[in-house]
């Protein structure tokens, strides 16, 4: 006797159901799983790109700021160096051309002792003095010009006379310009000395033998071969003398007067003096302006030789001496919108003064004197040093002050130059990422969110296709849309292959509510998709938890399939739990909506299963779906329509399915015999899931006979056993079909059913005709 095969209890579900309840939680889960890891990826790529665009932010920035800044340092170092050399080379020409106005001087007093050849050399008064350095100083800034020659001691008398009879040239002056005359006086009768102050400290380097600087005096002047020694008495004096007491002093007594003298002649080249208080000279005139005059100033005086005559070794007769305030050498020669020029002035005679030189003209006050160095100056490794006024000797460098000019510029120079542009700039640059960045992300944001949206409707459109097609027909589907695939084109200008496929085993359930339409006729038509809907919703909740897949509904009609489109094994016994799990719910649904939707306990639900082959497919087109043909479908639709309400009815093929995963307890013989329109007389059971084994055809004798009788496994009558007489006919001889084989086997003499024949004549009493009020709507699925 065939046993049925047993299955362990613990692994029974997750064998019917196909997949345990974590994949089970995977796949409820997916789409929320699968949005979640989306965001995370956008939320990746987006930091990202916010980081890669910070990093990029951040180095132009960078690179803006520090080119500019190279930039601007290439254009202050440069302009520095420019204004640099001009400073010094424009200085320079100052100073040749105040000696050159000097000379100039010195020419015309040469051209008085040229004219007077019988005099002595110095005996000399140059015509219209005044007059003549007033427009020196206005062309060089020199505040005064003196004559003074060289006397010897032997002709000093004759030199004091002279003088005395040449006096015509300071009154010149002031008949020229009308001024008073009253409050002159007469000159000094003889000559007199420079009136030294007390404490005067002469600490400049130079010469410590008088009686050497007396033999270069004695060796390059008109005292030569003189003995009794030499004085350099002051002859004229201008512009604008106002105290005439000056004329006559000997300038060999002040001693700066007579080392630069001394200098000058041993050299044989022109001086600038080492800075020196000159105010007592200066307070002799300038009548109309002493009270606006700077002692304070930094000066100099400037010696001219004058000679004898015009030949190359003449005799120096005396010199053209000029007092200038130092910044007259650096005025207005830089442009309007060029400050800061530090100009350092350094002596070898110990002093040093600085002048920061600004451009613009001699009103503007372009030029102010610098209390202290600028040797702390940032900008000190940009200065530079260049000789000022130094005069090339064969002798070597002279024994007079020499002057260097360090020039470097201060921050007002800087400025013009070292500007705010490149912060600005790289500034900008960041304001255009950061505006860049925050349009990416409000872009990003209004794209991301488009993205959700379509999402969720692609989504949304996805779960539509899900529970209208199984999982691979439904991506099927959804790549054809993505090409742009016409589904309305002629199938025969299709490239693609029909998506249809064959299952060899699978099992399909009917399911329809028995009273339905009589109940419906009388209601609102909110009512009935009221009652629909809470139905259908709940066993659409039990298919997705039973992995079952919903083909479609027809009115009150419920189509279901297992088995398909994943091919399982145990698709019977996971379709019967179904059924019954609906059924069950059913029950439950019609009772509690008869509060609001009276009537409705009284429905039942009709249900029929089957299995066998099914080709399954979607027939592209309008409206679109997933559909089911073959006999399984007509004869599932039999099944239903001539079973009961409230009670699930199943074929032999379905029962068969059931005894190979042992569960044959839950199969109950249905007593008579069901005669199904195209089908004939049908063997069917009944399903009971919660049976028991009394009532089950494996339980007790029963069981035995049957499996003696019937292979389950195959579906079809073991060989022939002695029954006894027979008093059935063959389906062969009902149907017209060939099966003789089949029809020489009785069941066994129980009479419960025959189970050795898929028909029987529609004699015999038990036989039921199928004939129900939903047998038109299973027409359809021929």
């Amino acid at each position: 006797m065939m046993q049925a095969s047993t299955i362990p209890e613990g692994t029974e579900d997750s064998q019917e159901f196909g997949i345990d309840a974590s994949e089970v939680s995977k796949e409820e889960n997916g789409d929320e799983a699968a949005a979640r890891v989306h965001i995370s990826h956008h939320g990746r790529n987006i930091s990202l790109i916010l980081a890669a665009l910070g990093l990029t932010a951040t180095s132009m920035v960078l690179m803006t700021y520090f080119l500019l800044s190279s930039s601007e340092r290439i254009q202050f170092e440069t302009a520095f160096e420019i204004f640099t050399r001009e400073t010094a080379v424009i200085a320079e020409m100052h100073a040749e051309n105040v000696f050159g106005q000097l000379q100039s001087l010195a020419s015309s007093v040469r051209s008085g002792i040229a004219q007077n050849p019988q005099q002595y050399l110095h005996e000399v008064s140059v015509p219209d003095f005044d007059v003549r350095t007033e427009e020196i100083a206005n062309l060089t800034n020199i505040e005064l010009l003196m004559f003074a020659p060289f006397v010897p001691r032997e002709e000093q008398r004759a030199w004091e006379e002279f003088q005395l009879l040449n006096q015509e040239w300071i009154l010149d002056g002031y008949v020229k310009r009308g001024w008073n005359t009253s409050h002159l006086k007469a000159i000094p009768r003889q000559i007199h000395n420079y009136p030294l102050p007390e404490g005067y400290n002469d600490t400049r380097r130079g010469y410590v033998d008088t009686g050497f600087m007396e033999e270069i005096v004695a060796n390059h002047t008109v005292a030569h071969n003189k003995t009794g020694g030499t004085s350099v008495p002051v002859a004229q004096i201008g512009p604008r003398l106002n105290d005439t007491s000056i004329v006559m002093m000997d300038l060999f007594t002040h001693p700066i007067f007579k080392k630069e003298i001394v200098a000058s002649l041993e050299y044989d080249v022109p001086v600038i003096s080492e800075l020196e208080d000159l105010s007592f000279f200066l307070k002799h005139v300038q009548p109309l302006l002493s009270e606006d005059v700077d002692y304070s100033e930094p000066r100099s005086f400037t010696l001219d030789p004058v000679r004898a005559d015009f030949g190359k070794d003449s005799i120096t007769v005396g010199y053209v001496i000029g007092i200038i305030q130092w910044n007259a050498f650096f005025r207005d020669f830089l442009p309007a919108d060029i400050n800061g020029i530090v100009v350092n002035i350094e002596s070898d005679c110990g002093k040093r003064f600085t002048y920061v030189v600004n451009g613009g003209n001699e009103d503007d006050n372009n030029l102010s004197q610098y209390n202290g160095t600028d040797k702390e100056s940032k900008y000190q490794y940009l200065e530079q040093r260049f000789r000022f006024f130094w005069k090339n000797h064969a002798k070597g460098t002279s024994r007079h002050c020499h002057f260097d000019l360090v020039i470097s510029p201060a921050e007002a120079f800087a400025e013009a130059y070292l500007t705010n542009a490149p912060i600005l700039w790289a500034g900008m640059v960041l304001v255009f990422f950061v505006t860049a960045g925050v349009a990416f992300f409000l872009y990003d944001f209004y794209i991301h969110k488009q993205q959700v949206k379509i999402s969720k409707e692609k989504a949304r459109a996805e779960a539509v296709v899900t529970s209208l097609f199984p999982e691979h027909v439904g991506q099927k589907l959804m790549e054809e849309l993505d090409r742009d695939d016409d589904w309305q084109a002629d199938v025969r200008q299709r490239q693609d292959k029909p998506l249809a496929e064959l299952f060899p085993s699978a099992t399909i359930m009917f399911a329809d509510i028995k009273g339905f339409t009589a109940w419906s006729s009388s209601r609102q038509p909110s009512d009935v998709f009221t009652l629909l809907e809470t139905i259908y919703h709940e066993m659409d909740a039990i298919a997705k938890r039973r992995k079952v897949f919903k083909i479609e509904t027809i009115g009150d009609c419920y189509v279901a399939v297992c088995g398909l489109p994943r091919p399982r094994d145990n698709h019977a016994v996971v379709m019967a739990r179904f059924a019954n799990d609906c059924l069950e719910k059913f029950r439950e649904l019609v009772t509690m909506l008869d509060v609001d939707l009276p009537g409705t306990s009284k429905l039942e639900l009709r249900t029929g299963l089957h299995s066998g082959p099914v080709t399954a497919g979607v027939l592209r087109g309008e409206r679109a779906r997933f559909q089911l043909f073959g006999d399984t479908v007509n004869t599932t639709a039999r099944i239903e329509s001539t079973g009961e309400g409230s009670r699930i009815h199943m074929s032999e093929q379905f029962a068969n399915e059931l005894i190979k995963f042992g569960k044959g307890h839950w199969i109950v013989p249905r007593e008579d015999k069901v005669e199904a329109k195209g089908k004939g007389i049908l063997t069917t059971f009944w399903l009971q899931v919660t049976a028991s084994p009394e009532q089950s055809v494996l339980s007790g004798d029963y069981s035995e006979t049957f499996h003696d009788e019937y292979d389950f496994s195959l579906g079809m009558p073991k060989p022939s056993r002695n029954f006894g007489s027979s008093n059935h006919t063959s389906e062969a001889s009902h149907s017209g079909h060939d099966d003789s084989d089949r029809s020489s086997r009785t069941p066994p003499s129980t009479g419960i059913f025959e189970i050795s024949q898929p028909s029987i004549r529609g004699s015999k009493s038990g036989e039921t005709k199928a004939n129900h009020d939903n047998s038109d709507d299973s027409d359809s699925w021929v």
